[in-house]
């Protein structure tokens, strides 16, 4: 129960986390990111990217260590290719 918890905890501050940089590229101030995040597809397309994180966080190969630069390199990585669009 302990890891579970421990999970959903690093899920939401990843989730957190992205949102963060989000708001950071998307210079929010004009509620555009409250916007998007209300589309269904963004919310599936979140889903999808927290399942994969949650998959690899808790596959066997996954040392404590790995994690939070892990988090890092995703949050860099969905960044960059936000900045892309």
């Amino acid at each position: 129960m302990a890891k579970i918890i421990k999970s959903i905890k690093e899920s939401i501050t990843l989730k957190q986390m992205i949102k963060e940089e989000l708001q950071k590229v998307l210079k929010e101030g004009e509620g555009y990111v409250e916007l998007i995040t209300m589309d269904p597809n963004f919310r599936n397309g979140e889903k999808l990217i927290k399942d994969a994180w949650d998959d690899w966080r808790n596959g066997p190969l996954t040392k404590h260590n790995m994690i939070r630069p892990a988090k890092q390199d995703l949050i860099k990585y969905i960044v960059q290719q936000i900045s892309k669009w």
